[in-house]
């Protein structure tokens, strides 16, 4: 069974809506429509169809890269990225460590966020868990921007990871 979620849904001389999907075979989509004033002046048409496809091979760096650039310089980032997990009903398997198995350039909370959970905890998590869990987040902090798209095709490129994009107007 598929589950799709709106993220945006703005109306005007230029309306706007993308919504966030997980079809049958595992793969995360954002897709979105413009209808109006703005694609009609940039494209030449007043619609405009994108789409963003995140394969499952690609979910472990969008997580941790979402995790990097919203819980990363917080002082609690990692209480905060671990609450995240509770509420999306995956069990914390994270066991901390106080030794130092980074490059020194990351600074601590960073490494402690990113470098135990994705090394120990990350493994352990279903595919299901995963998907619902990278869905979790872009939904709390992407619900009502309309460049969602943009930004996480901004952190899957920085990550190297592969994603699939089209568009049509």
């Amino acid at each position: 069974m598929s589950q799709k979620v709106s993220l945006v849904s703005i109306e005007g001389s230029t309306s706007v809506h993308v919504d966030l999907s997980m079809s049958e075979s595992g793969n995360i989509s954002v897709s979105g429509q413009e209808f109006g004033s703005a694609p009609e002046a940039f494209w030449g048409s007043d619609e405009y169809e994108y789409d963003l496809s995140i394969p499952p091979a690609s979910w472990d760096a969008l997580i941790i890269a979402l995790g990097r650039k919203f819980y990363g310089d917080a002082p609690s980032g990692t209480d905060q990225f671990m609450a995240e997990l509770d509420k999306a009903g995956i069990k914390n398997l994270f066991v901390y460590t106080e030794e130092w198995p980074f490059d020194e350039a990351l600074d601590y909370e960073t490494a402690s966020l990113i470098g135990e959970f994705a090394n120990d905890f990350w493994p352990r998590i279903s595919e299901a868990e995963k998907a619902r869990f990278l869905m979790s987040l872009i939904i709390k902090h992407y619900s009502g921007n309309a460049s969602v798209v943009a930004e996480l095709e901004d952190l899957l490129k920085a990550s190297g990871s592969e994603f699939k994009t089209w568009s049509w107007c």
